[in-house]
């Protein structure tokens, strides 16, 4: 689904994953469903520690914005892009694995 909540210069929102955490979107059917995993159109994130699944989309997305922190997870079996961005900036993907 999408993250919609902004957080502000020094004041990331945070989705941490303990160990085993696993977001799952199964494919779409006639365009039905979530496209990604996880989405984010807002600003100041730290997305960490998540094994992420999307079926026919991206495993984590950010689209137009900007403070993005994606560290420490693992997308797979996405038809999309595993970790991307589309029209952002100061973005930071480190240490994850996509395949």
């Amino acid at each position: 689904g999408a993250l919609g909540i902004g957080g502000a210069r020094g004041a990331l929102n945070r989705l941490v994953g303990e160990p085993g955490t696993r977001i799952v979107t199964p494919p779409q059917v006639e365009g039905v469903g979530y496209y990604s995993a996880i989405r984010t159109y807002s600003s100041y994130w730290e997305i960490a520690g998540i094994e992420v699944v999307a079926g026919t989309g991206h495993g984590t997305d950010c689209q137009g914005a900007h403070h993005i922190w994606v560290h420490h997870c693992y997308a797979h079996d996405c038809d999309g892009g595993g970790i991307s961005s589309y029209q952002s900036d100061w973005i930071l993907f480190e240490d994850n694995v996509a395949c």
